[in-house]
């Protein structure tokens, strides 16, 4: 199998060191990346512990990374995907088998599974979420994934993952997608409730109420309630809700504490996929005419600068 990965965050180098590659081309944006690699053999500026297959090469040229490529890795942010899937899309063909991972929602509120469908020739996307943290894929630690998609093209490549990782197979597309946007989302919320000096209980009453509204949510938009429970829901939830590495997080302790004083200013230094998640969300779920009252509260303190104290009023709301 001729494996591709386009994209060299975190996320998609520690990815090297569960799968079963003898070599693997990645694409990269940035020249000094792959000088880097070139020099080195290493990511050490993005990632320690990347473990690259010998024959792996690293390029910011399209054509030559995809070049013969049977399986896919996207990998892109959300808001670089229907650019990156225009570009890479002459060099596939309807037997390309790809792998998305990038969690959130394309402007407008549309799924990334109905944005790049329409672009890519090949009807072979599988989407991976689930709970994983890039320090614990580089160590080779057990994981979970969720993969949504057909499971028939699923059977037929499940073997490029290595023993540690454990697959949880959905038809679910929707709801996977939604819940690997909501968790950026909430754990904003999660961040803001730390700035403002709650505790974990409350923390965890947050979580809990949290389930009910993305089961809502998830159901309303198309996807299956039971979605939620999966990895890429409750687990992944509760992962990015306790991280405090996650720039989610951090972005939403800020805001609690108030030390933000402009939003607009402060994600432009800082990527935050959750801020532009939840603009496309909110937008998403205005359009079916409903209010929820967590996603509706983080709304406000992020975008219109309410005070972040209204978080707590909306979780003691019956």
């Amino acid at each position: 199998m001729n494996i591709a990965i386009i994209g060299t965050g975190a996320f998609s180098l520690s990815m090297l060191n569960n799968l079963n590659a003898e070599s693997v081309r990645i694409w990269t944006h940035s020249n000094d990346i792959a000088l880097e690699f070139k020099k080195t053999k290493k990511f050490d500026s993005i990632i320690k512990g990347v473990k690259a297959p010998k024959d792996t090469i690293v390029s910011t040229d399209y054509a030559e990374v995809l070049e013969n490529a049977n399986i896919v890795f996207l990998m892109t942010a959300s808001k670089y995907i229907v650019d990156v899937a225009t570009s890479i899309k002459p060099y596939l063909n309807k037997k390309t088998i790809v792998f998305v991972g990038t969690k959130g929602l394309l402007e407008g509120g549309v799924l990334i599974h109905d944005g790049i469908r329409k672009i890519l020739p090949t009807k072979k996307i599988l989407y991976i979420s689930g709970p994983n943290y890039s320090a614990d894929l580089i160590k080779g630690n057990p994981i979970g994934i969720n993969i949504a998609g057909d499971l028939d093209v699923l059977k037929s490549v499940s073997t490029i993952f290595n023993n540690n990782v454990y697959i949880d197979y959905t038809e679910d597309i929707d709801g996977i997608l939604l819940c690997g946007a909501m968790k950026n989302v909430f754990a904003i919320g999660s961040g803001i409730l730390d700035g403002l000096k709650y505790g974990q209980s409350t923390k965890y009453f947050y979580i809990t109420r949290l389930t009910f509204e993305m089961r809502k949510i998830i159901h309303s938009l198309g996807g299956y309630r039971e979605s939620m429970y999966s990895l890429a829901g409750l687990g992944d939830l509760m992962l990015t809700c306790s991280m405090k590495e996650s720039r989610n997080y951090t972005f939403g302790k800020e805001l609690g504490s108030k030390k933000i004083k402009d939003v607009k200013k402060y994600i432009e230094k800082n990527t935050t996929e959750g801020y532009f998640a939840l603009a496309c969300l909110n937008e998403l779920v205005n359009s079916k005419k409903v209010q929820y009252k967590i996603l509706n509260s983080i709304y406000r303190i992020v975008y219109e600068n309410e005070d972040p104290n209204i978080l707590v009023d909306a979780l003691l709301k019956k």
